[in-house]
């Protein structure tokens, strides 16, 4: 019979988590700025405790951003697109 230990359990678990936050990188998921419930468009928004526990955990590989939809004031994190990253700051 085949068994692991603690810590080759909890290496399986993280490197399991790092392949899958590696794939939402990859596959782009939630990199839009769009709002999710209505289409709607984001604004920024200053991030809160939660938020900073998310990035940590995801070790910054996610670019998460806190965003607040103008429209029917959802709010959540999502990330920018790619060509919005290297835009300059707003007039």
């Amino acid at each position: 019979m085949f068994t692991f230990s603690d810590l080759e359990l909890l290496g399986l678990l993280l490197g399991s988590i790092f392949l899958v936050i590696i794939s939402l990188r990859l596959f782009r998921v939630m990199e839009k700025n769009d709002c999710p419930q209505c289409g709607g468009k984001l604004t920024r928004k200053k991030r809160n405790t939660g938020d900073h526990v998310v990035i940590a955990f995801t070790l910054g590989l996610l670019p998460f951003k806190r965003y607040k939809c103008i429209q029917c004031g959802w709010e959540g994190l999502r990330w920018r697109k790619q060509h919005e990253v290297n835009k300059g700051p707003r007039p």
